[in-house]
């Protein structure tokens, strides 16, 4: 069996904003093998999006507050958690309150 040879990256190829719509978008490629009879085949794609902000957003220095905080997200597709009962604690302290509940993650697609 002859050794394959190692993928090559191609480039960059730059797609026109006004192509892109917002929301979501689908990024479809072919590959095409050099023989009918061919067995090795890798492809690897990826859609990167920049956004530029003009004129810029000057950065803000970070300042000590009194201020606590912790965000809970429930990345069930369907179920929903019951928090009732929860408490935290060790460098925040909290009891959450009875009848809390964190509704399922509701992805667009």
């Amino acid at each position: 069996m002859p050794a394959l040879a190692l993928p090559t990256f191609s480039d960059f190829i730059d797609v026109p904003v006004d192509r892109l719509i917002a929301g979501i978008n689908r990024l479809s490629v072919e590959v095409h093998q050099r023989s009918a009879t061919s067995s090795d085949v890798i492809l690897g794609a990826e859609l990167t999006a920049t956004a530029i902000v003009a004129p810029g957003v000057p950065s803000t220095a970070i300042r000590e507050r009194d201020e606590q905080w912790i965000e809970l997200h429930n990345t069930s597709a369907s179920a929903e958690v019951d928090l009732s009962g929860w408490k935290l604690s060790g460098g925040i302290d909290f009891e959450i309150p009875e009848a809390t509940r964190i509704a399922p993650e509701r992805l667009p697609w």
